[in-house]
């Protein structure tokens, strides 16, 4: 028996109920059984490296016994709790927290070897380019920057980490030239900062 469909829980304690109507009664009775089913609205989803997404409860229990779809280098959450994740293949995926795919891109924006991701107040999505760029996608996965990105040699050097602050200044992390990006405004005020999962550096969703 598999799962038909999943339907996404909002914190609180459930009462899960299981009735079993035996096909025959002479052999077997029917039967009945609960349980409690709490829900903590806390949840850390990780990249796997090579395997999609995978998703932890607030207490570090395994949530998914494999990995979601998604992609596989970075990860960050919007505002309405969608999973948005870049990597090899595909390239940028949005996931619903019960790993239902929403979106999948690979081309658009500058999209390229993508690194690292954020999301804005706005749930813009914020994507570091291996090609030296900055790629801008609206939250439903449409192309907001130009089609080589939005790029700048004198600065941009294979950015990595992106981060959007408070005031909606985008941060990014070269590690082509050890330095750090700051487009002041650039983006939607987040509270509190929302930023990509990537090397070690964690974040909240908006």
């Amino acid at each position: 028996m598999g799962i038909a469909s999943t339907t996404s829980l909002a914190a609180g304690s459930y009462t899960i109920t299981a009735n079993f109507t035996p096909t025959n009664p002479a052999a077997w009775s029917a039967n009945s059984a609960q349980a409690t089913l709490v829900v903590s609205g806390e949840s850390v989803w990780i990249v796997d490296g090579a395997g999609g997404t995978s998703e932890l409860a607030g207490n570090g229990f395994g949530i998914t016994s494999t990995a979601d779809p998604g992609a596989d280098g970075a990860v960050a959450i919007d505002n309405t709790g969608n999973v948005w994740s870049v990597g090899a293949g595909p390239l940028l995926e949005e996931t619903s927290q019960t790993g239902i795919v929403q979106q999948s891109v690979n081309s658009g924006s500058g999209l390229d070897a993508p690194a690292g991701i954020a999301i804005d107040g706005n749930g813009q999505v914020w994507v570091t380019d291996g090609n030296n760029a900055v790629s801008l996608f609206s939250n439903a996965a449409s192309a907001i920057s130009p089609s080589g990105g939005i790029v700048d040699p004198s600065v941009l050097s294979t950015p990595a980490g992106i981060a959007v602050d408070l005031g909606g200044s985008v941060w990014i992390a070269n590690t082509g030239n050890n330095s750090v990006t700051r487009i002041l405004g650039g983006a939607a005020p987040v509270a509190p900062l929302a930023t990509a999962a990537a090397g070690g550096n964690t974040g909240a969703k908006p």
